[in-house]
Parts: structure tokens; C-alpha cells; sequence
């Protein structure tokens, strides 16, 4: 586990919170006039399924589930074409509070991989993208090793960049071999405000997801979730 800012909780996160382990499904931060602000979250029960609703002032800190990943990357662009290489490494655990409390199949997913991906955008307001992946030296050992990703961005060209602002939208597919190849599909939609916090810009987000856990040790685990996110972009 590694404990993390209540402010960094992201929808999809996994936490552990009074002794469970729960998937954060929507994350609202609140300020309250001149009180301190709050991150108001909607979270589901890994073990239960049930649902409940937590709200964390802004220095707290959350235990997260642990999940590292190591990557190496390398990009190539010529006018509007793009490409993508990685190699990484990824593994996570569970809590040893969870496994002592509730014994279940222990699994310590871990493997090494390797993606490619190919986009090319479409003048400022659309981007296309896909690619394939490969794992190996995997734990546990009999993982299926091939996956492929495609995907698009839409950036609305109104009402203008003068404007501020901009609806945005974007939907991501992915593709297991060790799933039998289902769909995991995940969308986002909403608006992208420039020149907040100075240079950032901020996406205010409604998300959903449908498809595999991607959450370690749950990889078998098929979920579904509506969450609202806020985002900073430098």
C-alpha cells in the first residue's frame, strides 16, 4: 500500500478505507466558502459490491493499492503522424490487512511489456490512434500475451480557442487475449477550460467504463462504472 493525498484520488482508483478495499467510482472536490476544502467521493466495495458514499478533507491522506509500474518510451512525429513505443513493467499487491481479514486467492500480478501504438490527428480538433501489445515473463505464468488498443479525441473547434473554452470527448477500446478478446471500453465527456492555476488547463470529465478490472490481482473481475472527474494539464 502507499498512502496518497485525498486530492489525488482519480476515478478507477483502488484504496483501502476502514479495513476494505473499495473502487473509487466518482470524485467531486468541494470548497465550501472560506472552509477548507473537501473531496467528496462515491466508492463501490470490492468484496460486496455495495455502495457508499465518503467525503475526505483535502489533507488527508488515502491508502492506496499498490500498483508499479516501470516504462521506457520512445516517440517519433512528422506533421500530423505520431508513434508510440514502450517497454515497461508493471506489478501490484494486496494489503496485508485485506489478506489477513478476508483470505482470498492471493494474486501477484506481474509481467514485462511491450506496445506500439500509430495516431494521426486530424488539424486541431480530432485524434486517431490504435496499436498492439505483447507481455512476458508473466506471474502468473500462463497469461495470454497479446492485447490491441484503438481509440479517438475529439476537441470541438467551437466556440474557439478565444473562447477559453472547448467541449472535448474521447473513447478508448481495448482487446485481451487473456480476456477471450471482449471489449473493454471506457468514454469521456465534458469541457476543457485553458489558463486555470495560471498555465494549466482543466478538464471537467463524466466517465464511464465497461469491460476487465484493471486493477491488478482483479484483472478476471468485470466491472462497470459512471464516475464525474476533475483534471489538471500543464
Amino acid at each position: 500500500m502507499s498512502l496518497i493525498a485525498a486530492t489525488q484520488l482519480r476515478v478507477g482508483m483502488v484504496i483501502m478505507h476502514q479495513n476494505d478495499l473499495w473502487r473509487v467510482m466518482q470524485v467531486v472536490h468541494v470548497t465550501p466558502g472560506n472552509w477548507r476544502g473537501m473531496v467528496q467521493t462515491k466508492l463501490v466495495n470490492i468484496e460486496t459490491g455495495s455502495n457508499a458514499e465518503f467525503r475526505f478533507r483535502s489533507e488527508d491522506k488515502v491508502e492506496r493499492a499498490a500498483m508499479e509500474q516501470h516504462t521506457l518510451q520512445f516517440s517519433y512525429r512528422a506533421g500530423d503522424f505520431s508513434a508510440l513505443l514502450r517497454v515497461f513493467h508493471q506489478s501490484s499487491h494486496l494489503g496485508d490487512e485485506f489478506i489477513l481479514r478476508t483470505n482470498p486467492q492471493r494474486v501477484n500480478l506481474s509481467y514485462e511489456g511491450v506496445d506500439a501504438k500509430l495516431s494521426y490527428e486530424f488539424q486541431d480538433w480530432l485524434r486517431v490512434y490504435g496499436g498492439a501489445g505483447y507481455i512476458f515473463d508473466t506471474d502468473p505464468p500462463d497469461l495470454h500475451p497479446w492485447s490491441i488498443q484503438y481509440g479517438a479525441e475529439l476537441a470541438s473547434p467551437w466556440p474557439g480557442r478565444a473562447a477559453g473554452w472547448r467541449p472535448i470527448a474521447a473513447v478508448d477500446v481495448q482487446h485481451r487475449e487473456e480476456n477471450d478478446w471482449s471489449s473493454d471500453f471506457s468514454a469521456r465527456a465534458g469541457i476543457e477550460i485553458d489558463g486555470v492555476l495560471a498555465s494549466r488547463k482543466m478538464q471537467l470529465l463524466f466517465e464511464y467504463f465497461l469491460g476487465r478490472s484493471p486493477n491488478g490481482q482483479f484483472f478476471k473481475q468485470k466491472i462497470e462504472y459512471f464516475g464525474v472527474g476533475m483534471h489538471f494539464h500543464f
